[in-house]
């Protein structure tokens, strides 16, 4: 092919470079980020942290990226304490560790 060509720069298939099917081993899982829910949010006093597992280690940050709490084999934390604002919130399992975001008002 002659790059200096127009007609050269037209993909002839729907899988990616001209003429091969992109490898399958190039490519990841996907990742259901919204397997593990918060709720109420924005939350007053109670978050509660709902997902396939019956707990949670999580670890609780201020937007300004401060540890504000960190809690382990829980379902749901008491959230009074925090001054209104975002914060960040890791939840961890065995297998998989994501990270939420919640408003504290």
């Amino acid at each position: 092919l002659d790059n200096a060509l127009p007609g050269s720069w037209s993909c002839i298939n729907d899988n990616g470079s001209p003429n091969a099917v992109n490898s399958p081993g190039l490519s990841i899982e996907d990742v259901n980020s919204n397997s593990i829910a918060l709720y109420p949010n924005p939350v007053k006093n109670t978050l509660y942290i709902k997902g396939q597992s019956g707990s949670y280690d999580i670890e609780v940050y201020s937007i300004l990226g401060q540890r504000v709490m960190t809690a382990f084999g829980v379902n749901e934390i008491d959230v009074r304490s925090f001054k209104e604002g975002v914060f960040l919130i890791r939840i961890s399992t065995k297998n998989r560790t994501t990270v939420k975001r919640f408003i504290k008002f």
